[in-house]
């Protein structure tokens, strides 16, 4: 299997992912659930944009990630720990 087919098939997963945890943070959110556990779907809608950019990046040939996607909004979370 070639690099490149080996990315796209990453990122369709991921793609998949992302989706399935985007309708949990919508179900999360009409519930009224605990806002940490709101918050941990977002962190990871932001890890899959993340890794999706960085096998973008890789797929092209420069090695260089294509950006940050945060996908729910332009600055992780308020609680998060991680600082960019």
């Amino acid at each position: 299997m070639a690099t490149a087919d080996r990315a796209s098939a990453a990122c369709g997963v991921m793609a998949e992912a992302r989706e399935a945890t985007a309708r949990l943070l919508a179900l999360l959110q009409a519930t009224g659930a605990d806002p940490g556990k709101r918050e941990l779907a977002e962190q990871i809608i932001c890890c899959i944009d993340r890794a999706r950019a960085a096998v973008r990046g890789a797929g092209d040939g420069t090695g260089m990630t294509t950006g940050h996607g945060l996908g729910l909004g332009a600055r992780p979370p308020a609680g998060s720990k991680r600082r960019r």
